[in-house]
């Protein structure tokens, strides 16, 4: 089998099987001999942020000499960019060597009278196949969806939980209300284990708080009193932190330079600031700077050419902090913007509609049976006149490449964020 006729097969999976408990994911492992306890674990939840704070805790774990795993999602491109080692998605080879293994492990599960492993599982138990044969001392985990009943929930002896910015996202799934949601992040929370958490919305905190409560565990939290006023530049924010991060440090004021435009990602900073606190490593000054540097992940407010950003704001928290950081900019600004059917997308427009920052809007059809229809998105939008509807999606990112006066952005949805990549690596910009 090739590597295409694998991806091919993983992404096909939802269509035979359903969601499994987390004992399956167990007994998964077990035919896998994976335990966790080869590894130091941090375990990564939140609506948003948490894909940049796991990302950047693993590069500073790599910069500090430790061999790390990164487990993420979604990818934007490649398939690969899931699972990483010292920053670099594995080789083809190695993912199709864990692929085989996995798949024949799922088959003895299924001749046991068990259920065949999701999409999520099957691609985590490939991760852990290959942290393992590449004896990765720390692995980094992102949870996929929530955290309590999230495969990656299934290690019970974690280094470190960190939860990240709880906000509206995945009701279908996680509940219609703050508190419902922060109780599934919560979930990740293990008995005695340290926690680090955003505690800028006191709902969430209250119930963050009361489960590393009754699992006896440390909680740490953050607020965004914790960092000085930065100063944003043309391409990069300066703020400064006070942290004792690295064994045996004194609290002192650190000053990071973050490769961005999104004051946002001041916070998730932060977070993985504090968690470094947590963890038993010497990490110096220039090792954090560089691990945050190199790892601020694709997708979230990247200039992927001069002056056209690209950013994966996909539910009402992130289209927020798109928009803040958007209108921070100078000059006129146009907006490429589709979204999937199953997300909020009014609200998504309500928020765009009421910045009123854009000269013009773009909707397209993301080339996805879950994409939006682009007639459908252009028709939420009732106080802008300035929509235009591309629903070829290859030509509406020519149209948002045209020479403009000004800054192109994309915005609606991760997925959008890596077809538009995909689109400007074909074109060689």
């Amino acid at each position: 089998m090739t590597k295409q006729e694998a991806v091919s097969y993983i992404l096909n999976i939802p269509k035979f099987t359903k969601k499994n408990s987390l004992s399956h994911t167990r007994h998964l492992m077990d035919r896998l001999g994976v335990t966790g306890d080869e590894f130091h674990i941090i375990h990564v939840a939140g609506t948003n942020g948490k894909g940049t704070v796991s990302s950047c805790l693993a590069s500073i774990l790599t910069e500090s000499g430790k061999r790390t795993g990164l487990f993420t999602s979604p990818h934007l491109i490649e398939i690969n960019e899931r699972i990483c080692i010292d920053r670099k998605p594995v080789s083809d080879e190695e993912f199709l060597n864990a692929f085989h293994m996995v798949q024949k492990a799922a088959e003895e599960l299924v001749n046991s009278d068990e259920s065949y492993p999701t999409f999520f599982e099957f691609i985590f138990a490939m991760a852990m196949v290959i942290f393992k044969s590449n004896a990765v001392e720390y692995v980094v985990l992102e949870t996929g969806l929530g955290g309590r009943l999230d495969a990656t929930n299934i290690f019970e002896h974690p280094d470190l939980s960190v939860i990240t910015s709880v906000g509206m996202d995945h009701m279908q799934y996680l509940g219609d209300t703050l508190e419902q949601i922060a109780e599934e992040k919560a979930g990740i929370i293990k008995p005695n284990v340290p926690v680090v958490c955003d505690a800028s919305k006191e709902v969430v905190w209250q119930v963050l708080r009361k489960k590393a409560s009754e699992k006896h565990s440390k909680i740490v939290p953050i607020l965004k009193k914790e960092w000085k006023e930065y100063e944003k530049k043309e391409k990069t924010i300066d703020f400064s932190f006070v942290s004792s991060y690295g064994l045996g440090q004194e609290k002192t004021r650190h000053h990071i330079t973050l490769r961005t435009i999104a004051p946002y990602q001041v916070q998730n900073t932060a977070i993985v600031l504090r968690a470094l606190e947590q963890l038993d490593l010497v990490a110096s000054e220039e090792m954090v700077q560089r691990g945050i540097w190199l790892g601020q992940l694709s997708g979230r407010m990247q200039e992927v050419f001069d002056g056209f950003y690209i950013d994966g704001a996909h539910n009402e928290p992130g289209m927020k902090a798109f928009l803040e950081a958007a209108a921070g900019q100078k000059g006129k600004k146009r907006l490429l913007f589709s979204a999937m059917r199953d997300k909020n997308v009014n609200r998504m427009i309500e928020l765009i509609e009421t910045a009123d920052c854009f000269e013009d809007i773009v909707v397209t059809t993301l080339p996805y049976e879950r994409g939006m229809k682009a007639e459908e998105i252009a028709a939420g939008f009732t106080s802008v006149t300035n929509v235009y509807v591309e629903d070829d999606f290859s030509e509406a990112v020519r149209r948002i490449r045209e020479p403009f006066e000004g800054t192109s952005y994309c915005a609606g949805s991760l997925y959008l964020a890596g077809e538009v990549m995909k689109k400007c690596r074909e074109t060689g910009s």
